[in-house]
């Protein structure tokens, strides 16, 4: 099938569309799910770019996760069948598209780890497992029969681009093929070490031997994070094949396997079997973070800081983990932790340790806050800095700002006497935000809220006849305020219609529907089109009328959703 670029476009931005809707809605997008992948298939079949490709399989693992939240197994099972009916004879065929083959793993890696457990039967798994480690050992070959045929000065395209483009991609093919081991590890681990385990630990054990290429030994690092992360104490008995060479590579000197062995360890370090091997581990790491963090910062370096990063993670799980096998540096090992925080690099790894290191000063741990708490504002610094940044969650930073509150006025007083000016000026913006959101909390009983709507022509509250909730028919003002009246009270939550601010996930969430009760803008057409205005309905039952132009209220009185009640406060101007 032909497709112009102007098709390609609006397809790719269909599936935008569709993605974002199956990703937001999760559970509640399950009675679409049927349809929607009928709507899909179609997709699959077309020679186009490799974006498209990526975006359609994905959406395909977002609607496996929509169905199974939804409870509607059957139809999983269904959907994960027609995946790998359409996708694994790729696999097989003759001519190779190692772009087309690396998708395709992609997808079946996304299908598989959103579909959950209890989906796949033995023989299917081992299905699986065997057409994809033919189809790496295929790239192998590829290699193989690439640097045989290389002469000593790299060959060039007749573009002039390197032949290492070529082997990039086929690295990235393998380490997608590797992935997809990983994803029926995490949802059918026992049915995995029956019939695949032992096949994999073999090119483990092969990858890592003295003298393999960096590229392979990086694909065992991999393969071993996924072994401890999702068959953990099962395989066990394995680990001398693989562990120590994992905790040997922490110090390689090539950060690229620095980086997945430290990650490695941080797994390894949460199972008692990893006792023998913790204190040689911590003293490695601690040399990692230590190295890393006198660096100093540059673009090239940031990969070292991101081992640096994960160095963090494996050594307080070492801590918190094997305290006793860890007894002669424990002390020092804590100081380097917490010298080397924040991280700096690695998102997921920030979240990781800021918070735990929130936790352990929650839990007044001794080792963290120090003698009379003298740690405490250095490490409080620490988290006012990472507060609503990529390196902390939504739920580490709200409990950031609970925590400040638990401190008191007083010890932040005296903490902030210790904060740059930035710092300072964090920390307000952090006991703002928690006050503010405290009090919407003590206001939920109350009626109304206090909106400062920016807006260009006036402003009406009312009540809808069937909820308590009262209604703002606002538009007209300029970040001006209602005036107080019994409906609508002083510390209630701000919302901003004109942009984002600190509050507007929430009301995200209450948002039910938006109505349109005219779409005419400036030129209504009558008896077809008012004037501009629009319906926001809350799940509270309030709504809020933005935008309303002259002659709403007719159309608020055929409504049957909206029924102006009564006044609340006059309109500005």
């Amino acid at each position: 099938m032909i497709m112009y670029s102007s098709e390609i476009q609006d397809l790719k931005a269909a599936l935008e569309c569709v993605h974002t809707f199956v990703e937001e809605l999760a559970a509640a997008y399950a009675p679409f799910v049927g349809e929607t992948a009928k709507a899909l298939l179609p997709v699959f079949d077309f020679c186009m770019e490799d974006g498209i490709r990526d975006l359609a399989f994905e959406t395909w693992g977002q609607l496996c996760r929509s169905a199974r939240q939804g409870g509607q197994v059957q139809i999983v099972n269904e959907l994960v069948m027609e995946f790998l009916k359409r996708v694994l004879p790729k696999f097989e065929a003759a001519k190779v598209d190692v772009a087309e083959l690396k998708t395709s793993a992609d997808g079946m890696t996304a299908c598989l780890r959103e579909a959950g457990p209890g989906i796949l039967h033995a023989d299917q798994l081992r299905h699986i497992c065997r057409t994809t480690l033919s189809a790496l050992a295929e790239s192998l070959k590829r290699r193989s029969e690439a640097a045989k045929g290389r002469p000593a000065q790299v060959q060039q395209d007749e573009d002039g681009e390197d032949n290492d483009d070529d082997e990039e991609d086929e690295q990235a093919l393998r380490t997608s093929m590797c992935e997809v081991a990983g994803s029926l590890m995490q949802h059918h681990a026992d049915i995995f070490i029956a019939e695949s385990f032992s096949d994999y630990l073999t090119l483990v054990v092969q990858w890592v031997q003295p003298g393999s290429a960096k590229e392979d030994r990086q694909l065992a690092l991999f393969v071993i994070c996924d072994f401890l992360e999702h068959l953990g104490d099962k395989v066990v008995a394995q680990w001398p094949q693989f562990v120590p060479k994992l905790v040997e590579d922490i110090l390689h000197p090539d950060a690229d396997l620095r980086q997945p062995a430290c990650y490695g360890v941080s797994l390894a370090a949460k199972l008692q079997a990893f006792a023998p091997l913790a204190l040689d581990a911590a003293n490695k790491l601690s040399q990692v973070v230590t190295q890393s963090r006198q660096r100093t910062k540059k673009k090239s370096e940031k990969v070292a800081q991101a081992c640096a990063d994960n160095a963090l993670s494996a050594l307080v799980e070492i801590l918190l983990a094997h305290p006793q096998a860890i007894t002669s540096v424990q002390a020092q090992a804590w100081n380097v932790w917490l010298g080397g925080l924040p991280c700096q690099e690695d998102d997921v790894e920030g979240v990781r340790n800021h918070r735990k290191l929130l936790e352990l000063l929650q839990q007044e741990k001794a080792e963290v806050v120090g003698e009379g708490g003298a740690n405490v504002p250095k490490l409080f610094g620490i988290l006012v800095d990472v507060y609503k940044t990529d390196m902390t969650d939504e739920a580490t930073s709200a409990s950031i700002g609970q925590f400040a509150l638990r401190l008191g006025e007083s010890k932040l007083e005296s903490f902030a006497a210790q904060f740059s000016e930035k710092q300072k000026k964090k920390l307000l913006r952090i006991v703002r935000e928690v006050k503010r959101v405290r009090g919407l909390h003590k206001q939920s009983d109350v009626h109304g809220l206090h909106l400062p709507l920016p807006t260009r022509c006036g402003a009406l509250c009312f009540d809808r006849p069937e909820g308590s909730a009262s209604c703002c028919l606002a538009t007209g003002v300029k970040q001006q305020r209602f005036r107080e009246s019994s409906a609508l009270a002083p510390q209630a939550l701000p919302l901003s219609l004109h942009g984002e601010n600190d509050q507007s996930h929430r009301w995200r969430r209450l948002i039910d529907r938006v109505m349109f009760l005219g779409t005419g803008s400036a030129v209504p057409v009558p008896g077809q089109r008012n004037m501009s205005s629009l319906a926001v309905m809350l799940n509270t039952g309030a709504a809020i009328i933005v935008d309303c132009g002259e002659g709403t209220q007719h159309h608020i009185k055929v409504s049957k959703f909206l029924k102006l009640s009564r006044v609340e406060a006059p309109i500005f101007h």
